[in-house]
């Protein structure tokens, strides 16, 4: 097979089937940062990752006249993309089972209390106590859950909230923070459901009420 070596034939390469290709022309880091962004746009609705895979697809196909800004850019969003573009793809093949669940609609509503009300550095303190927190107006600091460190895990503390590790690229939201503490797979509905739920539960004064 040929390696994909530019943004169309990246989209080539995923839209036939070969992901895994894809994936194995990446960094460790651009890895990480893949598995991250994946978590993300499983969350998102069909007008959120139409609108991601624009944003990002112009600056991964910007005018490529300066070799090495366009290497830099090639590299940051190669991971953005791929994960955008499979998530597309997996839609179109396999409906997302959320959107034949008749509770689909009461769990965007926990997603979107959730995103309005809990920040990544709750969801750390609590669920990961053993990692300390420098705390900041805008942002605070901690080691990753994922490379450790000391101080190279940014935790936003607007909402919505948003984590992103300086050196592994670990980038997620609150509910992909929480899944990964919890240890739950985000690319399965009943995890993806039992994140949103429990999340909703502890920090947002929800219930389950049957969902």
């Amino acid at each position: 097979m040929t390696i994909p070596t530019t943004p169309e034939a990246v989209v080539q390469a995923i839209t036939r089937g070969d992901l895994d290709q894809v994936v194995a022309t990446m960094t460790t880091h651009q890895k990480h940062r893949y598995d991250a962004h994946r978590a993300v746009v499983r969350q998102m609705d069909w007008l959120g990752l139409d609108r991601e895979i624009d944003s990002a697809w112009a600056v991964f196909t910007d005018d490529a006249t300066d070799p090495d800004s366009y290497l830099v850019r090639y590299g940051c969003y190669l991971p953005i993309v791929t994960a955008a573009v499979a998530e597309h793809v997996r839609r179109k093949r396999r409906p997302n089972p959320l959107a034949r669940d008749a509770r689909s609609s009461k769990i965007s509503e926990l997603m979107r209390i959730i995103n309005e009300s809990v920040t990544v550095e709750q969801v750390t303190r609590d669920e990961a106590p053993h990692l300390t927190i420098i705390p900041g107006k805008r942002e605070s600091h901690s080691p990753c859950p994922i490379c450790s460190g000391h101080d190279r895990f940014i935790l936003k503390t607007e909402t919505p909230s948003w984590g992103y590790c300086r050196k592994c690229g670990f980038a997620p939201d609150v509910i992909g923070l929480a899944a990964y503490f919890w240890g739950l797979d985000l690319t399965r509905a009943d995890s993806f459901r039992e994140t949103v739920l429990r999340l909703a539960e502890r920090y947002a004064g929800g219930t389950r009420g049957g969902i």
